[in-house]
């Protein structure tokens, strides 16, 4: 996104996908222009946290209901 300025709500169409084995933390920047005042930098963290659940493939499929 380009730009993103004050009092204004912006929606990004981007999707961002996060791909982790570990739990992480993801920290998301943004900088917001006006002209009234100097540009801020705008931070917004995601806490990741991950467990790990060995399946098999038939598991998966009965917990998405598939009948094998």
């Amino acid at each position: 996104m380009p730009v993103v300025q004050a009092k204004r709500t912006v929606f990004s169409r981007n999707e961002f996908w996060v791909d982790v084995t570990e739990p992480c933390v993801v920290e998301l920047m943004c900088t917001a222009y006006s002209a009234n005042s100097d540009p801020r930098t705008l931070r917004a963290s995601l806490e990741i946290k991950v467990n790990h659940h060995e399946m098999s493939y038939r598991e998966i499929l009965a917990d998405l209901g598939v009948q094998l």
